[in-house]
């Protein structure tokens, strides 16, 4: 039985020890041949082994690096595709394109959820380009709000929502009115909305009045509170205040204005509406509302 097994070992295609296998999961695993080493262990299936070759999951990984690879050659697009250790002990897979055009035009394969990596089959996926083909700006697929729309989905939950706290990121397309994107947030009708409603301000400083904006609210959340509530509630306005700094801090990309209103009396609600215009035209809108009744 000993010397079946170590005949397994030896028969497992080389490429697969060079990508480092499954107890070296300090670094990435190189591109492979998945349809290939699947084939080859297929092939060894007579042999009565004490243990599985690899594991299931790693078997699930090459399999799906394999139907990626078909789905991306069906549609024209070259890509490399690796295993990528993650740190549950699971798969994720890195796909080198071309270039970013390239993944533009596919992304729609992936299922795209806002705020977190584009997911193939189960695997969270990390698309990448090489360094020769980086745009000179500093602009990738999402990556700049990426870490924004992170923010914002944590920061949708039941502890802020129950009490008055409200986060929106949503994207609008080139030549939207902003008396729609105003209607929209507010719950009025856009023949409702009057623009005189909000006072705007434009640019850089509009960036900085929305972070002192929230980390003020974030300050209110805890004033005078041991609640463990509090707590998480202001840790996660500030992780917003911060995130849509980093992100809107790019002149390079981004046309800035806020549109903000504080309540006046009861039944009133704090609004800040921060529109971030792309070069295309297209616009990126980060909303809060307080609701303190």
């Amino acid at each position: 039985m000993k010397k079946a097994l170590f005949s397994a070992v030896l028969l497992l295609p080389a490429a697969l020890f060079a990508a480092g296998m499954e107890n070296d999961r300090a670094r990435q695993l190189a591109p492979i041949d998945a349809g290939s080493i699947l084939a080859q262990i297929e092939q060894q299936q007579h042999i009565q082994a004490t243990q599985p070759i690899i594991s299931s999951e790693m078997q699930f990984a090459l399999e799906s690096a394999s139907e990626l690879r078909k789905d991306l050659k069906a549609q024209g697009i070259k890509a490399k595709v690796g295993l990528l250790n993650e740190p549950d002990y699971s798969y994720g897979l890195w796909v080198e394109f071309r270039n970013w055009a390239d993944y533009e035009k596919i992304k729609d394969l992936f299922y795209q959820d806002p705020g977190y990596n584009p997911s193939y089959r189960g695997h969270k996926v990390y698309p990448r380009v090489p360094k020769s083909a980086e745009p000179k700006s500093d602009y990738r697929p999402d990556s700049v709000l990426s870490p924004l729309m992170s923010a914002v989905k944590d920061a949708q939950r039941d502890e802020l929502d129950s009490m008055g706290y409200f986060f929106g990121f949503t994207t609008y397309p080139a030549k939207t009115r902003l008396t729609k994107i105003y209607a929209d947030i507010v719950g009025y009708s856009e023949s409702d909305i009057d623009p005189s409603y909000f006072t705007t301000s434009q640019g850089e400083a509009s960036v900085r009045a929305m972070t002192r904006f929230l980390k003020d609210e974030a300050k209110g959340a805890i004033e005078g509170s041991d609640d463990p509530k509090d707590k998480i509630i202001a840790q996660k306005i500030q992780g917003v205040a911060a995130a849509q700094e980093k992100a809107f801090l790019t002149p390079s990309r981004f046309t800035v204005q806020l549109a903000a209103h504080n309540r006046q009396e009861d039944g009133d609600m704090d609004y800040r509406i921060l529109i971030a215009q792309e070069k295309d035209g297209s616009l990126r809108v980060l909303s809060y509302i307080r609701n303190p009744y």
